[in-house]
C-alpha cells in the first residue's frame, strides 16, 4: 500500500520495521519515516507534514517519482536478474558435487 500512495501523490508518513517501508520511502525526499511504536513522533510528524503545505507538496512530487521505481516491468526486470544470479551462483556452488556424483555413477 506505501508504493500505491505514493504513485497517487499522498504525503506519505510510515513507521519503520524490519522490512518494507525504509526500502521504499526516501526519508525527507518521498515522505518520513518514523520509529516504531513510538507514537508522539508519529503525531509530530502528521502535525509537521499538515501544517507546512510545502513539505506535503515535496512529498508527493517526491513520491510520484519514487514510485516509479516500482514499475510492474521494471520490477519483473529485476526479480528475473536476481533468479538468475542465484541460479549462476547456486550452480557454481554445486559443480564440484556434481562432478563427484557424475565420476561415482561412471
Amino acid at each position: 500500500m506505501v508504493v500505491e500512495a505514493l504513485a497517487c501523490g499522498a504525503p506519505t508518513l510510515v513507521t519503520d520495521c524490519c522490512y518494507g517501508p525504509k526500502e521504499i520511502v526516501e526519508h525527507g525526499e518521498s515522505g518520513w519515516i518514523v520509529p516504531r511504536d513510538d507514537v508522539a513522533a508519529f503525531g509530530k510528524a502528521m502535525d509537521t507534514i499538515l501544517t507546512h503545505p510545502e513539505l506535503a507538496a515535496r512529498f508527493s512530487a517526491g513520491g510520484k517519482r519514487r514510485a516509479l521505481q516500482f514499475d510492474v516491468d521494471k520490477m519483473v526486470l529485476e526479480y528475473t536478474t536476481l533468479f538468475i544470479e542465484q541460479a549462476v551462483t547456486r550452480r557454481a556452488a554445486m559443480a564440484p558435487r556434481i562432478g563427484a556424483l557424475q565420476s561415482a555413477w561412471s
